[in-house]
Order: C-alpha cells, then sequence, then structure tokens
C-alpha cells in the first residue's frame, strides 16, 4: 500500500514523523540512520517498487531528503533520482521540500520549511511558542496526516482539511501549514537563485558538520549569463543579441528565506526579540546568540519520551 522513505537523524525533530504511517496496513519503511550502509540504493529500489503511495520525510533541503549516513552522498532523495518517482500518491515532509518540488517538476503533496524546533522558530521570527508545544503540534500534524493517508481522502482536499483543523492562533501552526502545497500534475521546473540555495546549504552544514556545498551536484551545467544571473546552459540559456540578453532569466527565489540557522555574531539582531534589541550591547547580544544555540542543540538532542510519543 505504502513506503515510506525515512531519513531520521536521531532528534526529537525526526522521531514523531512516525505518528504520518503509524497504524498504516502493509507500508514498508525503509529507515536510513547514521549506521546504514548503500543508503542511497536501498532508497533507489524501494522508489521503484512502489507504484501507490511514497512517504519521504525527514530533515531536508531544496536540495533533497537528508542522507543520515552521508555515505554515497548527501541526499537520499535528489537530482539523481526524483525521476524514478512513479507512483499514484507522493507525499514530502521535509524543510523546503516544496522548493525541491518545483525546481524539478515533481507532483504530490510538500511541505514548505516546517518548523520544528524553538530554534527554527527563532530563526522565523516566533518568540512566544514553547518547544513543548512546537513538538505537540508536529505530532497532531502528522497524526492528521496519517488519517488522511489511510483513508485515502483526495488529495486535492487535504490541505483545507489540514487547516480546518488547525489552531491558526498559534503562529508555528500558521507558519507551518501555509507553506503546504499540492501540485495534482507536476509543476513547471523553476530556476532557483543560488543565494538562497547557498544561505540554507551554509547553514545546515554548521549543524550537521557536513560540507553540503561541496557535496551538491544538481546534473546541471551552468552558465553565468551576460546580464549576471547563473543560468542552466541549455533549456533556460536566453537569446543573446549584439552581446545583450533579449530575454533575461531572472533565478526564482521564494518570498522569503525561511529555516535559515543564523549563527552568526552580525546576525544577533535578527535572533533577538525586537522589544530588546535596542537595549542589548555587543556583549549581550553574543550571550544571548549563545543561549539560543544552546537551546537548538539541547533540543534537536532531547528524548521524545517527554512529550508522550513513543514508537
Amino acid at each position: 500500500m505504502a513506503t515510506v522513505i525515512f531519513s531520521n537523524m536521531g532528534d526529537t525533530d525526526t522521531a514523531v514523523l512516525k505518528y504520518i504511517w503509524m497504524g498504516i496496513p502493509k507500508v514498508k519503511v525503509v529507515e536510513i540512520t547514521s549506521d546504514t550502509v548503500n543508503p542511497k540504493a536501498l532508497v533507489n529500489e524501494a522508489i521503484e517498487n512502489e507504484h501507490d503511495t511514497l512517504i519521504m520525510c525527514g530533515h531536508g533541503m531544496p536540495q533533497g531528503l537528508m542522507n543520515p549516513s552521508f555515505k554515497g552522498g548527501a541526499y537520499l532523495v535528489d537530482a539523481t533520482n526524483y525521476k524514478k518517482i512513479k507512483c499514484n500518491r507522493v507525499i514530502a515532509v521535509w524543510c523546503h521540500a516544496k522548493d525541491f518540488a518545483e525546481r524539478y517538476g515533481v507532483k504530490g503533496f510538500w511541505s514548505s520549511m516546517f518548523i520544528s524546533n524553538k530554534g527554527e522558530a527563532s530563526a522565523n521570527g516566533i518568540y512566544t511558542v514553547s518547544g513543548k508545544s512546537i513538538t505537540e503540534q508536529e505530532i497532531l500534524f502528522c497524526v492528521r496526516l496519517n488519517e488522511l493517508i489511510r483513508n485515502y481522502v483526495p488529495m486535492k482536499t487535504w490541505i483545507d482539511k489540514l487547516k480546518e483543523q488547525a489552531d491558526y492562533t498559534n503562529p508555528v501552526v500558521k507558519f507551518n501549514y501555509d507553506g503546504l502545497r499540492y501540485y495534482k500534475v507536476a509543476p513547471t521546473p523553476k530556476v532557483q537563485a543560488a543565494t538562497y540555495y547557498s544561505s540554507i546549504t551554509r547553514s545546515e552544514s554548521s549543524r550537521w558538520g557536513y560540507d553540503f556545498d561541496d557535496d551538491f551536484d544538481d546534473g546541471i551545467t551552468y552558465v553565468e549569463d551576460v546580464d549576471g544571473p547563473t543560468v542552466p546552459a541549455k533549456s533556460f540559456r536566453p537569446a543573446v543579441y549584439d552581446g545583450v540578453s533579449k530575454n533575461p532569466v531572472v533565478g526564482y527565489k521564494p518570498k522569503g528565506d525561511y529555516g535559515i540557522r543564523k549563527t552568526s555574531l552580525k546576525d544577533a539582531d535578527e535572533l533577538t526579540p525586537p522589544k530588546h534589541k535596542h537595549k542589548l550591547s555587543r556583549k549581550a547580544r553574543r550571550e544571548h546568540l549563545a543561549r539560543l544555540e544552546a537551546e537548538i542543540e539541547q533540543e534537536d538532542n532531547f528524548p521524545i519520551e517527554v512529550w508522550g510519543a513513543t514508537d
């Protein structure tokens, strides 16, 4: 009935994702951890063999779903294997999954940046929601999504049904649910700004201790256009007359750089609640940033049992 590609980084954020498929009959779970050998081969085989429902979840970026083992590459699902997806229902829950779908043109139900801890909330300007509340709301989302999948509710109604049950007075809930997207047919691929990718990959490289920039290859040869933006050499190359582009390509860039973990001192002001910003000295801003990074690390390693969630 369904195959799950589960990128398990071993933190609370990903542990609660098990509620998405819990209790679904005949589900095959391909769980990739830091100890998994040949993870990409396992994922490719699972994708090729699934023709009904494919669920992909974990940590990720616009470039793809992260590979917790980092063996054989940084991503489990990326530019090298997305064309293998041939199933009827595609469900993807990872940060910036929507951007992946729009970049490569893949149909299905996709999350955008999805806040799953207090650090990510602060990075997106939300300071009033506790880590416990964020985890509880993530569990509720997974349980509700599970019901839609299990009962074969038409996918075109999913976003409306999820929003009907959501507590929109909670800013994290509003942020997460407003980012959901459904594409009945594959969207037309969009060129995305390189600066958008680099800001996210830098922060995630720092978080996981892996150089994602060095590893990523989307399979497209890029050239510098005469007007400046970097574009694919073939399908998106504009016509040039007398050295001037008559149809310049402007790289696609989402409305906001959501989910970026700002960890440098120069960004400390952005992480500081606005009402306190003008009162903090340089030393105080540094201390505030250090506390925030400590909260991120603590929540990433916090046992899921604290919130009552179990396998």
